[in-house]
């Protein structure tokens, strides 16, 4: 448990430098805390951050993320909408999802080739991904 303390500890820390570096000016501390948010879920759940703090930018695969999950509020409460919708991956929202949902697929599977996965958060999902894939766990 204590390297998960160190490694958010890691991430915080850039967080308060940003806080620190802008001088009492105002930020728009959602933006940062979504960057902090989801390094420390890049970190756990892919082994390596998104870099969103150090970068102060969004990712390319959170920014595919946010576009794709604007189409679920609309649609969730009609679940035959969404599996209708996603049956149409021409719709640029749909390729945005199913761009997030490859490059997710792609880290995953990086890690499990490299032997990382053991250490990762998700490792039950990767064992579950390797079976489903017929590779040897």
């Amino acid at each position: 448990m204590s390297g998960y303390e160190q490694r958010i500890q890691s991430h915080g820390l850039q967080l308060e430098e940003h806080i620190a570096s802008t001088a009492g000016s105002p930020i728009d501390m959602t933006q940062w805390f979504y960057f902090l948010a989801f390094d420390v879920m890049g970190d756990f759940a892919f082994a390596t951050s998104f870099d969103m703090l150090k970068k102060k930018d969004w990712h390319y695969a959170v920014v595919l993320l946010r576009r794709a999950l604007s189409l679920l509020g609309p649609i969730s409460s009609v679940p035959w909408l969404a599996q209708l919708a996603f049956s149409f991956p021409v719709i640029p929202i749909i390729r945005d999802w199913n761009r997030m949902i490859a490059w997710c697929a792609e880290r995953m599977s990086e890690q499990i080739h490299v032997g990382l996965f053991v250490v990762l958060i998700p490792f039950n999902v990767l064992v579950a991904y390797t079976y489903l894939l017929g590779e040897p766990k």
